[in-house]
């Protein structure tokens, strides 16, 4: 018998607008918009008084971190030309060397929490250290995720103008475990898991590892992801050695793409934007995130080019939801416009954009045929209510707490706003323990002053 789930009374988001429907979800694929629906209903979502999207796409995440660095990573002064995880670069190691696995499973799974919380239903990791933990939250909470594990980590082994021969060798071994985990976990979770490949940065990656990592990658019909011009060193990096601006170096040696999604481009120029517009590179935003550093990075630049532009939490918070409206409001403030970006240039941002730099037409948009994945937010509470205009409204007024249900192949993730099948206060006590335990190491060894 057909598993069919019904997403009944939303107003249901088209990529322009949002009109009254039904969306039908038969054996995980959309099979009806019209309010056609079977005699035989496995179960029925109440999205009255609610925008109906599609699954929403967090196009760029670091899982175990963000726990550890909330309110440690904030208030301090930058690390020169540096970026703002690099005061907080001892937690993450203090984290995958002396945690156990279950520990470092919670804290993933807390991060995981926040984002489907968030709204999301597709999140592309960008992992640090092994990818097992990811994946098996990945399997027991249901969401859909494109993981990728960065090499080198720590990237300063190879972050000089000079690249050793034993940093060169560290950043190799960690391309070929990357390319090695396609055999282990591709197509896996029943189709939920696919794999890029993640080179840390170019001032990071030797020029030969970049080459090697898109020629693999391409082989696979497989997508990168990378850092670029995150921060004022990695560009001063990449020029000392090949005289170029990273994101023209990139494109000097073949890299760039639209299998390439590359994340920031905060330090970049008009001559940068054209590059990335020429070569159909994907752009992932991470507003709010540099925000911290207090510098904003290109968006509305991008979009007038063409350029594709994602969306993504990163780091720290991932309310999705509420990252819609940081990152249109300071590319408003960026651009001097109040009129763009716009309510519907921000949804896409986590819908079609992403679902386009993953190469798959059957996410990011709610019709016949796609998968069904659904984000379900409610436009009823006393923030975003009542709705004069359903996207803006969503965009401005709404965060995760107004997120009702999530979906994804038709299977709810998120129930009533609530995580299918977690212990929040069982995780969250695993998680404050795990936590303290990184903390008081970090106090011993002198990284940092803690008190409990």
């Amino acid at each position: 018998m057909s598993e069919v789930t019904v997403v009944r009374g939303g107003l249901v988001w088209t990529g322009s607008d949002a009109v009254p429907g039904d969306v039908v979800i038969t054996d995980g694929v959309i099979t009806s918009l019209t309010g056609d629906t079977p005699a035989d209903v496995t179960r029925t979502i109440d999205a009255a008084d609610s925008l109906v999207l599609p699954g929403l796409i967090n196009s760029h995440v670091h899982p175990g971190g963000s726990p550890l660095l909330r309110g440690i990573a904030e208030d301090n002064p930058m690390p020169g030309p540096g970026a703002l995880y690099h005061n907080t670069v001892d937690f993450r190691l203090i984290t995958w060397e002396h945690l156990r696995p279950d520990e470092i499973e919670s804290l993933v799974a807390w991060e995981a929490v926040q984002m489907l919380l968030g709204g999301a239903t597709t999140i592309i990791s960008e992992q640090v250290g092994d990818i097992d933990p990811w994946v098996s939250v990945a399997s027991r909470l249901g969401f859909r995720t494109d993981v990728g594990r960065i090499y080198p980590y720590p990237p300063h082994i190879a972050n000089g103008a000079e690249i050793s021969g034993k940093s060169y060798d560290a950043v190799l071994e960690g391309m070929q475990a990357g390319f090695e985990l396609f055999e282990r976990f591709e197509g896996a979770l029943d189709g939920r898991l696919t794999l890029h490949l993640a080179p840390h940065a170019p001032n990071t990656v030797p020029t030969q590892i970049l080459i090697e990592s898109a020629e693999l990658a391409r082989k696979r019909n497989a997508r990168l992801h990378l850092h670029i011009s995150q921060h004022p060193s990695e560009n001063q990096t990449v020029r000392s050695r090949t005289g170029l601006s990273p994101v023209r170096y990139l494109d000097d040696i073949g890299f760039l793409g639209s299998d390439v999604l590359a994340t920031h481009l905060t330090y970049t120029d008009a001559r940068d934007w054209d590059v990335l517009a020429r070569t159909g590179t994907n752009v992932v935003h991470c507003g709010s995130r540099k925000a911290r550093e207090a510098v904003t990075s290109p968006f509305l630049e991008l979009l007038d080019r063409g350029v594709n532009v994602c969306l993504a939490t990163e780091t720290y918070s991932h309310d999705l939801v509420d990252e819609l409206k940081w990152s249109a409001l300071l590319a408003k403030l960026r651009a001097a416009r109040v009129d763009r970006p716009d309510a519907k240039d921000m949804i896409a941002a986590v819908t079609i954009a992403p679902a386009l730099a993953l190469g798959r037409s059957d996410l990011g948009v709610l019709r016949a045929g796609a998968r069904g994945d659904v984000t379900v937010v409610g436009l009823d509470g006393p923030f975003n209510s009542p709705a004069f205009d359903a996207a803006r409204n969503l965009v401005y007024y709404s965060r995760a707490s107004n997120v009702r249900h999530s979906l994804v192949d038709g299977l709810p993730v998120v129930a009533d706003g609530e995580v299918a099948g977690v212990d929040m206060a069982q995780l969250r006590h695993e998680v404050r323990a795990a936590c303290r335990r990184v903390w008081q190491i970090a106090n011993d060894l002198g990284h940092v002053e803690w008190r409990a």
